[in-house]
Formats: structure tokens, sequence, C-alpha cells
């Protein structure tokens, strides 16, 4: 526990596209990125339900097709996967390199180097790779390949956390591989998703190593395609890597057509100011409200399953995300696969502002002061702040909002000095939840906590987890975020795009450029 905050500690309280993604990429963000427009403002850009998974849109007039493709990238990064500290830059690595599975929208994993695997026994996986695939140079993949880019990802900032329970990978032949993990795990192919590269290409941050994926790297800052790809061929041949330095540039590089398009995590707090067409990506980042179990009022689980019940999510959701969010009623990504095909009734955990203060009279609080504190550094955290205020208003719960500094605040929680708190974890795609009944607030002898353990070991159903966990409430679930991927006219097709494979489905897109106004006339 203690470990863990001090890594929340360490997380920037405002990331952009060209701050270090490491914060991004780690488990735990209790620095919540909480957007909010209020009904009335104009938005730079909002949600259209009709993008919310993919869409098709056509090309504009005075349109001609090109083959090439342009987007932003920092030159003070690496494009070395391994190495990568700037968003538009890890954005890219999906078009040059592959790994043994991608998750698509509900995290369901699918194979790209990978052929099959099955569990030899609880903690070990053998995987099969695809013999066919082959490196840009040409070169065969092999498991030793695999075996070089795991110790590599393990070793990263980036991949690091989410490979932590497994202990190694070997080979056992060609393209043969065993998985050995620490626990236990039935979704540990969900982070296998680390970039395989070519063994011993990828040693220092100024290398670029060789991949697989349907571009390589060319000496001319440009992706050129890959002839040796085993993929569908893309219809565009060139990426073009335009130089950003800072967000406001890159709101103009797009804006002018430099770039065609750009993913936002809008972890940042505030929305890139240009005016273009846009399609909500998922993200595994749950934003809750945490509660002191310590707190007089708060001990009593009648008094925080009152809270539960008066957090108004649908408000927060679309007026404080615009829509880039789901409600989150339990700890679950609701875009899980798993948990939707559950069956779970969510219904009983909706908005209820009767339930809420009978609980609160049933625990001898018909009224209660509660103090709120949250990270000032944006608008999306300080303005959810205040509708988690005005919500909790409607049963008597009078909330003090105090809107603190990155340094106040992380100090604050570190002295129980508060009653509730904004927070966010972002989970690895295996969803493991552990983190969660360690965090700021959350007893250590939290019945949920000993529910998920046994969770996890199989020894009980999600269901019995869930039931378990909606009786103590150590936390509130608010939601789980969406960022944004934002692109131009020029792009057209369907566009299907998850974290960290934006570029998903290139080969279906199609790209134009405008024609000039002589070139029109003629």
């Amino acid at each position: 526990m203690l470990s863990m905050k001090k890594q929340e500690k360490q997380q920037t309280s405002n990331k952009s596209p060209f701050i270090k993604i490491t914060a991004i990429l780690c488990a735990v963000l209790t620095s919540v990125s909480l957007a909010s427009c209020s009904r009335g403002e104009t938005k730079l850009y909002e949600k259209d339900d009709a993008l919310s998974q993919s869409i098709a849109y056509s090309a504009a007039d005075n349109k001609t097709p090109t083959d090439s493709l342009r987007i932003g990238w920092s030159q003070s990064s690496s494009l070395n996967p391994f190495f990568v500290t700037a968003n538009l830059n890890y954005d890219a690595m999906c078009l040059m390199y592959q790994s043994l599975y991608k998750t698509d929208s509900a995290y369901i994993p699918y194979e790209q180097i990978a052929k099959s695997s099955a569990f030899k026994d609880p903690q070990n996986l053998t995987v099969e790779l695809n013999s066919s695939i082959h490196f840009s140079d040409s070169s065969p993949l092999t498991a030793s390949d695999v075996v070089y880019s795991f110790n590599q990802a393990k070793n990263s900032d980036i991949y690091s956390q989410q490979l932590k329970n497994i202990d190694s990978v070997t080979s056992s032949g060609t393209y043969t591989l065993n998985v050995k993990l620490n626990t236990a795990d039935k979704f540990i192919k969900n982070v296998l998703t680390f970039p395989i590269v070519k063994s011993g290409t990828a040693s220092s941050k100024d290398s670029i190593p060789v991949g697989s994926g349907m571009y390589k790297y060319s000496s001319d800052s440009k992706l050129v395609c890959n002839p040796s790809y085993s993929g569908s061929k893309p219809s565009v041949g060139t990426v073009e890597l335009y130089p950003v330095s800072e967000s406001a540039t890159l709101a103009l590089a797009l804006e002018s057509g430099n770039i065609d398009c750009v993913f936002d995590d809008l972890s940042s707090g505030s929305y890139l100011k240009v005016a273009a067409s846009n399609v909500g990506v998922n993200l595994n980042n749950l934003v809750y409200l945490g509660m002191n179990s310590s707190s007089s009022a708060l001990s009593l689980p009648q008094v925080r399953q009152a809270v539960n019940f008066a957090v108004n999510r649908v408000d927060i959701v679309s007026d404080c995300y615009s829509g880039f969010a789901s409600n989150a009623y339990t700890v679950f990504n609701p875009k899980w696969s798993e948990y939707f095909n559950s069956g779970y009734d969510e219904s009983e955990l909706a908005l209820n502002y009767d339930s809420a203060s009978a609980m609160l009279k049933s625990a001898g609080y018909p009224q209660c002061n509660l103090t709120l504190i949250v990270n000032e550094d944006n608008t999306f955290r300080s303005l959810a702040a205040d509708k988690i205020k005005e919500s909790l208003k409607n049963v008597n719960i009078n909330v003090t909002v105090s809107k603190l500094t990155w340094s106040e605040y992380t100090q604050a929680l570190s002295d129980g000095n508060y009653d509730l708190y904004l927070g966010e974890m972002k989970f690895s795609d295996n969803m493991d939840l552990s983190a969660l009944f360690t965090t700021y607030g959350v007893a250590s002898s939290s019945p949920s906590a000993a529910a998920y353990q046994q969770y996890k070991n199989s020894q009980i159903t999600m269901r019995d987890f869930l039931n378990i966990f909606n009786s103590d409430i150590p936390l509130a679930p608010i939601c789980y975020r969406q960022g944004v991927f934002i692109y131009s006219r020029n792009i057209s097709g369907r566009l299907d795009c998850t974290y960290g494979n934006i570029f998903k489905n290139l080969d279906e897109w199609s790209v134009t450029e405008t024609k000039s106004e002589t070139n029109a006339e003629e």
C-alpha cells in the first residue's frame, strides 16, 4: 500500500501529447482528470452518438485521393517503443510493431503474432506463433524475438506495470513460448500486447527497432509500407511524421492540414481547440469517489451506500465529459465483454434519492457535512466536484468542496484530511482491480477486498463479489472515461480505433487532399 501511494504522489497533475506517458500507462492515477462543460457553454467539439464505435464518412467535394497520411510526432522523444516518452510517438508504435495479442473495444483479445494458446496449468500458458510472419527486413519472427521483446518491455517504464504478474517468457521451440505467471490469471492474454521487435535491435532510446507491422521507418521521417507485412496491404502507402513541439502547435497543425488526425486521451483536463470530426475511444480508466473509512459518518456502510445512490452519474457523464465516458454503477468496465455478458442487474444501483435518504436516516445521519477534496489543476476536475456537491445536497449531505494544488491534494490524502476525494485508476486490460482495494480511504479489513481476492481465485462468482461490494461500498464508481480520436475531413471510411491501436483498421481508410483553386477550376 505504501509503495502504491508513493507511486500516486509521483503522478503529474496535467498531461499533454508531449508529456511523458509513463503516468498515463501507470496503474494508479489518483490525480483525476474530470472534464466539465456546463450546459449552454460552447464546446470545442461534442460527441456524436452515431460516431461512438465505428463510423462512415464520405469525402468532401474538391478532394483528390492520396496515398499519404500525415500524423504528428515529437522529435524530442524516441521512436523505440520501449523508450518512447511522448503520447504522439506512442500512438504511432502500432503502425510499425505487432504484438502477440491486441484487444478490441470490448477488451476481447485477438491474435496478431500469436497463432494459438492454451493453459498447461493455471500459471503456465503455452503460446504458438504464426510462423508465416516476418520482420520488415524479411527475417522470420521467432520465439527468441518475443523473449527478447518481453525482457525489454518488462524493464521499461511503459509496460512493466501491465506485465508485473508475468514471471518469465521462455522459448520451448522455434515458434513456441511458455508464459509463466506469478499467480493464476485467465485474462493474461489481454496484457500480451507489448511490441515485438527483432532481437538485438532495441538496446537504446536512439535505436529504431525492426518490426513486423504495416509500416517501417524511413530515414526521411516517414513510415513506408512494409513489403513483408503479413496482413492486408493498406491503401495509405506513406505515413508522414510532422514535427510538433507543443499542444497549441498540434491544434494549429490539424486545422491547417499539416496533420490529418490525432488521439487525445483527455487526461489533461481540457480539449484541443480545434474544429474537426471525432470518435470516442474506450479507456480502462475508472473515475471514482473515494471515501475515508476512518471518517465518523463514512465508517458506516449505510452512509457510504447513501452517497453512492445520490451521485448523479448521468449528469456527470453528459455535462462533465460531454459524453466521452460511460456510467459506472460497479467497479468493472461496462464495455468489458466479460462483465457485459454477465447480465448483472444495475437497475437497483441507479440514482435513487429516496433510498439514499432512508439509509442516512437508518444510520442516524438524517443530515451530515462532508469535505470533498479535489486537485484544482484542471477545469474538468473542479466542475465535476461541484456536480457531486449539487447532487448530494438533494439528500441533505452538505459537501464543502476544497480545491487544492497537487502537492496540497496529495498531502491531504496522506494525512487522511478529507471525507471524500475524486480519484482515477487506469487498469491493465486483464482487468486486475487489486490496487483499488489498497488505495486511500479503503480499510484493510474491507469485506470487498477479501471478496475480490476470492473472485480472482475463482472461489466466488463475479455476481457474488459485486453483491458484497455493493453492500460494503468502500468507494463509489462514477464512470469509465473515453479518449477522442480527432480527424480532418480528409479521412473517410470506417474508423475502428482502440487505445494502443488507434490505427487498427487503417487498411480500410481512404485519405484525400484538398485540391488547389487552380486545379479545381481545371
